[in-house]
């Protein structure tokens, strides 16, 4: 018999909300009249982010950083609320997310940063509701690594087969099933409702 489902998880970027990270890119190249290639790589290259996402380098440092290497005119505050203009809230999702939460446990599960996390406080109406937030610079591993994964299992207290987990990226479905974790390879909005369905969680979308 199938198990009941009793956390559900969500990835942020490219789920909950959509990542645009031209946004912010292309501010930073006017602010410090730089190339936009330029900007993108010193701020959010995969090799940089990866730094700051797995806590292996601090967001103030690699802020810092970038600042100075670009000359950038900002503050590190200044900085930060300048990337979080990168995240786009995805309303479809973010409706079914609230109708999930209000029937059982939620939570994030993401491949994030200290001040994207600290927008989705802000911004999010259901964060308070995360139990427990998974987050990659919090846990020192990145999806689709196992001890991403297994911090998720052992955080939580549930079976991995009564974990729910959506994400876009199909090697991150891929880690989270290789350790029996109900993972589904995030689509759009209907997809994340009918499988929600074949778990027993009905909502509207």
């Amino acid at each position: 018999m199938k198990q009941e489902i009793k956390l559900v998880a969500f990835d942020l970027g490219n789920v909950m909300v959509d990542v645009q990270e031209h946004i912010p890119a292309s501010k930073l190249a006017r602010l410090s009249g730089q190339p936009e290639d330029r900007v993108f790589e010193e701020v959010f290259s995969p090799e940089k982010k990866a730094g700051f996402e797995s806590g292996k380098v601090s967001w103030a440092d690699h802020a810092s950083a970038a600042i100075r290497s670009l000359g950038i005119p900002v503050s590190e505050p200044e900085l930060r609320r300048i990337y979080h203009e990168s995240l786009i809230p995805d309303e479809a999702v973010l409706g079914i997310v609230s109708e999930v939460a209000e029937k059982m446990q939620i939570t994030i599960a993401s491949n994030t940063s200290e001040p994207h996390w600290e927008w989705a406080q802000e911004n999010l109406p259901f964060a308070s509701r995360f139990d427990p937030p998974i987050l990659s610079y919090q846990v020192g591993a990145m999806k689709p690594d196992a001890e991403f994964y297994e911090a998720l299992i052992e955080r939580s207290g549930f079976e991995p087969s009564e974990i729910f987990f959506t994400d876009d990226r199909p090697e991150n479905i891929d880690g989270a099933r290789s350790l029996g974790i109900t993972a589904f390879l995030f689509t759009g909005p209907d997809q994340l409702v009918r499988d929600l369905l074949s778990c027993g969680i009905a909502v509207s979308g």
